[in-house]
């Protein structure tokens, strides 16, 4: 039996933290600022629904209100007069979410400041609200009412973000206490300054932004890039990305990033060949797919045959016919011509030498020959700020 009480702490101080005083907090976000203490006498309150902006929350999946195991649940905080008096990651059981809200029970010390419900009381709580994929606190984001005996059956809760609701002791013979917290402080729960009750009015000074600079002012920009502030880059300049070749028909001399869209359009020129008069069999280096009419120009051919296509010229209608419309690089073709020619130009590669053998690889850069690129194999992360930086990358992916 001792092995599995040990079993059994171990566990539940991973899933939810104890606090001083024989309670419990959540183990990540508000963590001990919501440490509420165990009372003899509590109040319940039903919702039928939670959700943010109209979108459903992260809930807690298991049975039990304070466990959430993969510890980014969203967390909804009941508070009164500055401190935590329940908490729950909202699981559904039995259709509805219930909250567990404890209260003064005149014996458990810790809880003489906790609301009291009786014939001169009729206290009102408010609500926090965790959003744990951002690492945001919402305060006051609604107030309820308490009972005993049976349940509070609140209904809906929708949260659009922080409020101005506030608690107060209810007093019906005396004078009634409200206890308004403000909620101007930091709500950020990377910070070492968060606050996770409201009562606080120390900002969130020591973030670091996305460049890792404490306090700084740089931001993820619309193109995605960590700019501004101290990074050197300008957020969202000429849309931030763009093709940064030079030999490339779109080069945008203002692009920080390129985006692939680089466009190398075919030269079908340059390249000289001497043909004789009748067949004629060479290779076509230019560049792949080269529409067949632009490469010859305004060579006279009778014909142009390769992989079992062709392409005939019709002197009497001064029109070409035929299939084969495009060239393969470094593919054969037999040219038919009625007589000799010294000077026919084929094309240039893709980084405007001659004869070159650079082309547009498979991620649509130019390539290979006398351009510095490895085809393929070039892409990366360039950015040294980045963790996945990559030295060896000559262009970023």
């Amino acid at each position: 039996m001792k092995k599995l009480i040990i079993f059994f702490t171990l566990i539940t101080n991973f899933i939810f933290g104890w606090c001083y005083g024989g309670g419990e907090h959540p183990t990540y976000g508000p963590e001990e600022q919501w440490c509420s203490v165990v009372s003899t006498q509590q109040a319940f309150i039903i919702f039928d629904t939670i959700t943010f902006n109209g979108e459903a929350i992260d809930n807690g999946t298991e049975w039990y209100p304070n466990i959430c195991s993969t510890q980014d649940c969203d967390i909804l905080g009941a508070i009164y007069n500055g401190q935590s008096i329940g908490w729950t990651y909202m699981p559904y059981t039995n259709g509805v979410i219930t909250m567990v809200v404890q209260l003064n029970d005149g014996t458990t010390d810790a809880t003489f400041g906790y609301p009291a419900i009786n014939a001169a009381f009729d206290p009102i709580i408010t609500f926090n609200f965790y959003d744990a994929s951002e690492g945001i606190m919402y305060y006051n984001v609604a107030s309820s009412g308490l009972q005993t005996g049976i349940a509070l059956f609140y209904g809906d809760m929708n949260i659009t973000g922080s409020g101005t609701e506030c608690s107060s002791n209810g007093a019906i013979f005396s004078p009634l206490e409200e206890y308004c917290l403000e909620g101007i402080g930091c709500n950020s729960s990377y910070s070492e300054f968060f606050d996770a009750i409201g009562d606080s009015n120390l900002g969130c000074i020591d973030i670091e932004d996305c460049s890792g600079e404490i306090s700084g002012e740089a931001f993820i920009d619309d193109c995605g890039n960590c700019a501004g502030g101290n990074t050197g880059l300008a957020p969202n300049l000429n849309g931030c990305v763009g093709c940064t070749y030079e030999s490339a028909d779109n080069y945008n001399p203002d692009s920080q990033f390129d985006d692939g869209s680089c466009d190398f359009s075919p030269a079908c020129e340059e390249v000289e060949y001497e043909l004789i008069e009748g067949n004629n069999l060479i290779s076509y280096t230019g560049i792949d797919n080269c529409s067949t009419i632009d490469a010859l120009g305004d060579l006279e051919v009778n014909f142009v045959i390769g992989q079992g296509q062709i392409l005939t010229y019709d002197n009497e209608i001064d029109e070409w016919s035929g299939n084969l419309t495009n060239l393969s690089n470094q593919s054969g073709y037999w040219i038919n011509t009625s007589e000799s020619i010294n000077d026919f130009t084929w094309s240039e590669d893709c980084s405007g030498e001659i004869s070159g053998e650079a082309f547009i690889d498979d991620c649509g850069n130019c390539a290979g020959g006398n351009i510095v690129l490895t085809p393929n194999l070039n892409g990366g992360c360039t950015y040294e700020s980045a963790d996945n930086y990559n030295p060896d990358s000559q262009f970023d992916d």
